[in-house]
């Protein structure tokens, strides 16, 4: 197990899914830190294979995700069609 300081306190790094980790938190939460969504795939393969008791504290992600507000950019008549 590899230590690190996360959020000033001394968290453990259980394993490495390319560029995501998966860290125990000395309160005993989990997380999955980083990575692809490719990476957080092989992460929830390998938690619900080896490591049943893991519940993740949460499926946040690093990376920004796409426009949700896409109405904003249809014309104001596609939307009525809707």
């Amino acid at each position: 197990m590899i230590s690190v300081s996360l959020r000033h306190s001394t968290s453990h790094v259980l394993q490495r899914f390319g560029a995501a980790q998966l860290v125990r938190h000395p309160d005993g939460r989990h997380e999955l830190l980083g990575g692809t969504i490719a990476d957080h795939a092989a992460a929830h393969e390998w938690i619900s294979l080896f490591a049943h008791d893991i519940v993740l504290a949460s499926t946040r992600r690093t990376a920004p995700r796409k426009c949700r507000s896409w109405w904003k950019f249809r014309p104001f008549g596609a939307i009525r069609a809707l």
